[in-house]
């Protein structure tokens, strides 16, 4: 599957700062599945961004996901089902100057996730989980609680 997409976003400081900048990115994707034997299910995501991001020169970023589905109690993901999903997604910046002589690292940050999901209908989930994000400067980490809709 390819997507193109747009966002905008407000971005802030990891500490207690109310300082904000905005961005705004267009991105394209493709979304590769797999399954492995009867209960691994994975798909792969390759992202390429393009950001505009406030007071910086124009960016661009890489993305590659890998998300990983095991159904508990039965062999796929659908109502009534337990699962467990995982996801591991690195961010890599495509260049480091940014203007006014700043760079930043190629490497932007990571994030790992892992949670419990419920199968509430045949294409709509319920999932909780962890999210640890990492950067050469940070690591926090947050509880996450999702409602996923497939069409």
């Amino acid at each position: 599957m390819f997507t193109l997409g747009y966002a905008n976003i407000t971005l802030g400081e990891f500490d207690s700062s109310s300082v904000t900048s905005a961005e705004n990115r267009i991105y394209q994707e493709a979304l590769l599945s797999q399954k492995i034997n009867d209960r691994f299910y994975l798909r792969h995501r390759f992202r390429f961004e393009q950001r505009w991001v406030e007071k910086q020169d124009f960016r661009t970023r890489f993305r590659y996901a890998v998300f990983i589905d095991v159904p508990l109690n039965d062999t796929s993901v659908k109502k009534r089902v337990w699962h467990l999903a995982f996801y591991d997604e690195i961010f890599l910046n495509g260049q480091r100057d940014i203007g006014d002589g700043r760079t930043v690292e190629i490497f932007d940050r990571n994030r790992l996730y892992s949670a419990l999901g419920y199968g509430l209908f045949d294409k709509v989930r319920l999932q909780g989980g962890y999210m640890r994000q990492y950067s050469n400067n940070i690591s926090k980490g947050q509880l996450q609680l999702s409602v996923q809709q497939t069409f």
